[in-house]
C-alpha cells in the first residue's frame, strides 16, 4: 500500500472521528450547562423556602408572645377589677 494513500485514509478516518467527538463534546457541554442551571435553580428555591420558613417562624413566635402578653394583661385587669 502506498504511504500517501494510507496517510490519506487515516486522516479521513480521524477527521470523521473528530467531527463526531466535537459534536459529542459540544453535547456534553450543553448537558453539563443544563445540570448547572438546574442545580442553581434548586439552590435558589431552597434559599427562598428557608427564608419563608424563617420569616413565618419569627411571625409565629412574635404572635405567641403577643397572645401571651394579651392573656397576662386580661388576667391582670380581671384581678384589679375585683
Amino acid at each position: 500500500m502506498d504511504k500517501d494513500i494510507l496517510k490519506e485514509a487515516l486522516t479521513e478516518i480521524f477527521d470523521e472521528r473528530t467531527v463526531y467527538d466535537n459534536q459529542t463534546h459540544s453535547d456534553h457541554h450543553q448537558f453539563v450547562g443544563q445540570l448547572i442551571e438546574e442545580a442553581k435553580r434548586k439552590r435558589e428555591r431552597r434559599e427562598r423556602l428557608r427564608q419563608q420558613v424563617t420569616g413565618w417562624g419569627a411571625i409565629t413566635f412574635l404572635s405567641g408572645l403577643g397572645i401571651g402578653a394579651y392573656h397576662l394583661f386580661v388576667d391582670f385587669i380581671k384581678k384589679v377589677s375585683h
